[in-house]
């Protein structure tokens, strides 16, 4: 339930086991298929303190969340209210130039994403949230997600399901396991809000 468990405020993320149901996510598929502004260049993103790249997705398009609002609304607009009520986190409503990154971890090149967190650089906001959905539109083995919120990680099974979501506070350590068969397909989504206090 939304706004009514006293230990909300203890929770790292939340799940949805089954956020879009196949059809939508082959509608959402192929509407970033159709509609995505470009391909985020080799080497963009997280790095290790000595440089090397955190990040070994083959393919990361960049699509606008005017494109996708109509099929994600409902489950964008249950996120923003969780992480509201129930983390009490000052969120910023979405806005229809927000981007999304749709992500494609191809096993034929051992797709991976190393631990690392999601931060912003921005001096006036922070980045609050991820919010990652599961757009598998074929089997795949590997690549799990995993979570390091206090000291062990942890597997996030659910994860695995095609159509399945999972939100987590973006300052916690994640990372992709290599894929090893087929191919994964994942959009992320960032919910930002005013600067930490």
């Amino acid at each position: 339930m939304i706004g009514v468990d006293p230990q909300s405020f203890t929770w790292n993320f939340y799940e949805w086991p089954d956020a879009l149901n196949d059809d939508t996510v082959r509608a959402v598929n192929q509407t970033i298929e159709r509609e995505y502004l470009f391909t985020e260049p080799q080497g963009y993103g997280a790095r290790h303190t000595d440089g090397s790249e955190v990040k070994n997705i083959s393919n990361i398009k960049i699509i606008s969340w005017d494109k996708l609002a109509d099929m994600l609304s409902p489950l964008v607009g249950t996120a923003l209210q969780i992480g509201r009520m129930d983390f009490g986190y000052d969120l910023y409503d979405i806005h229809s130039s927000m981007t999304l990154n749709y992500n494609v971890y191809d096993s034929k090149s051992n797709d991976s994403y190393n631990w690392h967190i999601d931060a912003t650089r921005q001096a006036t906001n922070d980045m609050k949230f991820t919010l990652l959905i599961n757009l598998s539109d074929e089997p795949y083995t590997g690549g799990e997600l995993k979570v390091w919120p206090k000291s062990d990680e942890q597997c996030v099974d659910n994860f695995s399901k095609p159509g399945s979501a999972f939100m987590f506070k973006s300052h916690i350590l994640h990372k992709v396991e290599p894929v090893i068969s087929g191919v994964r397909k994942t959009l992320t989504m960032f919910l930002y809000g005013p600067r930490f206090r």
